[in-house]
């Protein structure tokens, strides 16, 4: 079964290029978890290319997908939806999914569109994988967990699927997949980031946050498994800046410590980044000198 994942172009969209525009970490995530179960996985940046509605189609029809899966955001959900209608209008009968935070809160509204067939609720790892595999087999999609559907016209929600509690367990994103670093956001100092999730949720509730997607209880990767991606990005694509992407990397001081020590340990001249996440209020002064 060939699964394209899609993020559409949206340079010309209401939003900061500059804040937003590195490798796209949820959808080289899923992507892994697909390959990982013997699927034959493509991921086309639209935006990292600067690909046009038209070269899109072109790339995707020449893939031959049997399903299209689409990562979106609030800041570029009505660029998402119409590329899906115009795949949907040129490629039609494969089936096309979303995910993403903004697709978890938005199910019915998507599924109100026709060219949108699946929703994925929540983190999407295991879940993209069991859909995949009941479209492939025929399968009633109902007993895929969580998901949202159509069905008679009416948006149909499956069992809700819990969180994943064994986050060392998943595969590393596959960056492979996706264009090189020199496509991305162009870094002033000359470096090559990479974004990297060391845990999942938050007890706070900021509306703009991805709660609905990683929830409130928080679950860490170890240590160890941290340091073996960053040793992975490190050698693989001489990766010397990591984007810390957590909601609360700093909730275990002594955790965060021991990753920076870590680093510091095995000689990475690697930088650390933080675009959220990293809490004013429990930073304590050895945290920040290293």
């Amino acid at each position: 079964m060939k699964i394209v994942l899609i993020v559409p172009n949206y340079l010309d969209s209401a939003v900061l290029i500059s804040a937003s525009f590195y490798p796209p970490l949820g959808i080289a995530m899923v992507g892994a978890s697909l390959q990982k179960h013997g699927y034959d996985v493509s991921i086309i940046d639209a935006t990292a290319e600067r690909m046009n509605i038209h070269a899109l189609t072109r790339a995707v029809s020449r893939l031959k997908p049997d399903m299209i899966g689409f990562t979106t955001n609030i800041s570029y959900a009505h660029k998402t939806t119409l590329t899906a209608r115009w795949l949907k209008h040129y490629l039609p009968g494969i089936p096309i999914v979303f995910g993403g935070p903004w697709a978890t809160s938005r199910p019915e509204y998507l599924l109100s569109i026709n060219a949108i067939d699946y929703v994925v609720l929540g983190e999407g790892e295991e879940t993209i994988v069991d859909l995949a595999h009941a479209i492939e087999r025929k399968l009633d999609v109902s007993d895929v967990a969580g998901i949202a559907y159509r069905r008679d016209g009416k948006v149909i929600k499956t069992t809700p699927r819990p969180f994943n509690e064994n986050l060392d367990a998943l595969p590393f994103p596959a960056w492979d997949l996706l264009p090189g670093h020199e496509k991305y956001f162009w870094d002033p100092k000359g470096r090559h980031y990479y974004p990297v999730m060391t845990s999942r949720g938050c007890p706070y509730g900021c509306i703009n946050c991805s709660k609905l997607v990683h929830g409130y209880k928080l679950r860490y990767r170890s240590v160890e498994n941290v340091m073996a991606e960053i040793r992975y990005i490190h050698d693989r694509f001489k990766a010397d800046e990591v984007i810390i992407i957590d909601d609360g990397f700093n909730f275990d001081i002594d955790r965060a410590e021991r990753i920076c020590d870590e680093i510091t340990r095995l000689g990475f001249k690697i930088h650390l980044r933080f675009t959220n996440g990293l809490r004013a209020d429990k930073i304590t002064p050895r945290l920040a000198y290293k």
